[in-house]
């Protein structure tokens, strides 16, 4: 009995850590088809607000209704469009959850090529994960 209650609680754990890499993962999916697609409004209703509202800034997706905002996520879509260009593969590679002042973060790192790996970092917020931050490392091949 103890042990079967054991496996119940330590699979019921296991599918509640990887539920939000599958969500992450396929949100990465959606904005990369929205970039594809030329949807500045999508992507900036999945991308965290980083104005100079405080009490919006990291707990708020940008507002495609309002002209500043649709320019700032645009330009998040530019950062994650050039950091994808030149990619000869792409593999999702590593999943982390990391615990920050503005909240949980989801960081999926990308495999893109043998020599660079992207970081998208995601908060959830109004029950979806949305693109919060873009890093991109490069390998150095000459030295």
């Amino acid at each position: 009995m103890r042990l079967l209650l054991m496996t119940l609680f330590l699979g019921s754990h296991l599918l509640v850590f990887s539920q939000p890499e599958k969500e992450v993962k396929k949100q990465i999916d959606s904005l990369v088809n929205f970039i594809k697609n030329k949807a500045t409004e999508s992507f900036a209703e999945n991308t965290v607000y980083r104005g100079d509202d405080e009490k919006r800034k990291w707990k708020d997706v940008y507002d495609p209704a309002k002209a500043g905002e649709l320019q700032a996520a645009k330009q998040v879509m530019e950062e994650m469009k050039k950091a994808l260009a030149g990619c000869t593969y792409k593999e999702f590679d590593v999943f982390q959850q990391k615990a920050q002042s503005e909240g949980m973060w989801y960081v999926y790192t990308f495999a893109c090529g043998s020599s660079k790996r992207i970081k998208f970092s995601f908060l959830k917020i109004k029950g979806k994960y949305a693109l919060g931050d873009i890093d991109v490392e490069k390998d150095d091949e000459e030295e």
